[in-house]
């Protein structure tokens, strides 16, 4: 996708936008070429540290709380209905990541 324009103020700015696109897993695709794709995609939305168990003293508790609330819809819109259904009231995205990440791949 080529770049678009915003308005800020009166200031104009203009950012380049990426598409990317993780198919959704159902169970039946490879879980760590998944995992792979949705931490990649975490990382360009500049969340990725979202993953720590415990909150990064250099990262402040709203930016914090900012990131657990950008990456945990990120990773539930990554799932099929029927495994989203089994893990939609995680509130970390470190929960919703192990509690599937055990039972799909244990050698990850």
């Amino acid at each position: 996708m080529k770049g678009f324009s915003t308005i800020c103020g009166n200031r104009q700015m203009a950012s380049m936008v990426s598409k990317f696109e993780v198919a959704r897993f159902d169970g039946t695709a490879n879980f760590g070429l998944w995992q792979t794709r949705v931490k990649n995609l975490l990382a360009q939305q500049g969340i990725s540290r979202a993953f720590n168990v415990k909150k990064l003293t250099k990262v402040d508790d709203d930016k914090w709380e900012e990131m657990q609330a950008q990456a945990c819809p990120t990773i539930w819109l990554c799932l099929s209905d029927q495994i989203m259904y089994h893990v939609m009231d995680k509130t970390s995205p470190k929960e919703i990541w192990t509690s599937w990440k055990s039972s799909l791949c244990p050698r990850c």
